[in-house]
């Protein structure tokens, strides 16, 4: 079992967890970086920074539609993730242009579970994969 503390940065605060990022295949070696766990998004996206970081490239491009309804086309790099015991060797992930925020989509998060005490403002993972 691993705690971490809401990020009271927002309003209300956040659901974060740490991460380990590395080239598909390989072992991760950057990190632990913050990630925001959000349960609406579908994918996991990874600020172009990271990727670039890591020498990573691009493998695909695909549309992508934010919850406000608008269409664009995203970049599609493939990672190694850890988090809490679950390694991922090749995710696909959203690059992200202009934000500064990883965000953990179900992608990721439905191999895990999770617990989210909000009166607490804990996030608890009790197992990985």
């Amino acid at each position: 079992m691993t705690f971490y503390d809401y990020n009271a940065d927002y309003m209300p605060p956040m659901p974060v967890c740490h991460i380990f990022l590395g080239p598909a295949g390989t072992e991760p070696m950057l990190g632990p970086l913050v990630a925001i766990m959000d349960t609406g998004a579908d994918v996991t996206v990874i600020p172009s920074k990271y990727l670039h970081q890591l020498g990573t490239k691009r493998v695909s491009q695909r549309r992508a539609r934010s919850l406000w309804g608008d269409s664009r086309t995203v970049d599609i790099y493939a990672v190694a993730l850890t988090l809490n015991g679950l390694h991922i060797a090749a995710l696909q992930v959203v690059a992200d242009n202009w934000g500064n925020e990883i965000i953990l989509g179900r992608i990721v998060l439905n191999r895990l579970k999770i617990i989210l005490d909000g009166p607490a403002a804990m996030v608890e993972i009790v197992e990985g994969e």
